[in-house]
């Protein structure tokens, strides 16, 4: 209906913006990505106003950067820890829209909404599985108080050595990868509790 309505010419002009998107990057602090990193950590790019017309000079190492931790990212939610059974459970789904999300070059703080959903899974599966022992409640809330809030704050760190904490969301996203991860080993290692008591608690 998309190609019908529009054309296809201009899908085919989109999929051009989307290569230049992914050759740049964004470094404005709500992108949340390791791209976004990195433009921040080698000052490549404005990281305290957003301009929609400008992006960010391209960056080998930014470049090279993003594309090899996303396929570490991909491969982290695709197979880690190894899987036991043919079929997936809720852990391994949410493992996945997390690195996916963790993955793209932009990685705006409205696409963490997928985090709501996998706060209440880790919640439930820190009763049976408690990844970091136990810290595992008190940095699961750490995690949770910095997804729900809107850290403005950081937009004032640009050029300062606390650079860094602009990706204050993407770090507590990788935290709770690593929960998830964590959880999903547990099930695996306990072969007598079954993955459907984590996904129907």
């Amino acid at each position: 209906l998309s190609v019908a309505s529009f054309g296809l010419a201009d899908h085919l002009d989109y999929l051009r913006v989307l290569a230049h998107v992914g050759r740049h990057g964004e470094a404005f602090w709500p992108n949340q990505s390791v791209n976004g990193f990195l433009q921040r950590l080698l000052a490549n790019g404005e990281s305290s106003a957003w301009n929609p017309a400008v992006y960010p000079p391209y960056h080998p190492v930014v470049y090279v950067g993003t594309l090899v931790t996303s396929v570490a990212l991909l491969a982290a939610g695709l197979f880690a820890p190894p899987r036991t059974a043919k079929s997936g459970d809720a852990l391994d789904l949410a493992g996945f829209a997390l690195a996916l999300t963790l993955a793209t070059p932009l990685a705006c703080e409205h696409h963490f909404g997928v985090l709501l959903p996998i706060l209440a899974l880790l919640l439930a599966a820190s009763l049976e599985w408690r990844t970091w022992g136990p810290a595992t409640w008190p940095l699961l809330a750490l995690c949770a108080w910095i997804a729900s809030n809107y850290w403005d704050v950081l937009g004032r760190l640009s050029g300062t050595v606390w650079n860094p904490l602009q990706s204050l969301l993407f770090f507590a996203a990788l935290a709770l990868l690593a929960l998830l991860i964590g959880a999903r080993r547990g099930v695996t290692s306990s072969p007598s509790l079954s993955p459907s008591r984590v996904t129907h608690r």
